[in-house]
């Protein structure tokens, strides 16, 4: 219960961290740090509504939400494992299959930090209202 959350936090968290710092990846360095933080404060919350006898349970945000982080992972390693990521900022030289990529590792990316955002902001009400039940 423990270990496989922790596990999936460093997984995601370091090759975001990893992503942000390859040239020609879709994973932007402020990306890494919203995905991070989000982590971070998540578990942090849950420990402290957990401490205090709640209950505090993935939701189907949280499962969405790593589902488009792996999403924007694999398709960022593809990218930078094709022979156009070290052009990956000139849309005019890549032909339509790495065009492809390029829009799809990036959508994924932004998808992944907007439901990220979105799911730490879900998570947080619901702490915010826990505590305030007390």
């Amino acid at each position: 219960r423990v270990l496989d959350p922790f596990a999936d936090k460093v997984v995601v968290c370091g090759t975001f961290i990893y992503l942000a710092a390859a040239p020609g990846s879709a994973i932007a360095p402020w990306m890494a740090v919203v995905v991070t933080s989000r982590e971070l404060l998540v578990t942090a919350l849950r420990s402290s509504v957990e401490q205090a006898g709640g209950d505090f349970s993935a939701r189907w945000v949280g499962k969405w939400k790593m589902a488009l982080q792996c999403a924007a992972v694999i398709t960022s390693l593809l990218l930078l494992a094709s022979n156009t990521a070290s052009d990956a900022t000139s849309d005019a030289t890549r032909d339509g299959g790495s065009n492809l990529l390029w829009w799809a590792a990036h959508a994924a990316a932004w998808l992944a930090v907007a439901l990220t955002v979105y799911s730490g902001w879900v998570y947080a009400r619901l702490a915010a209202r826990m505590a305030t039940e007390k």
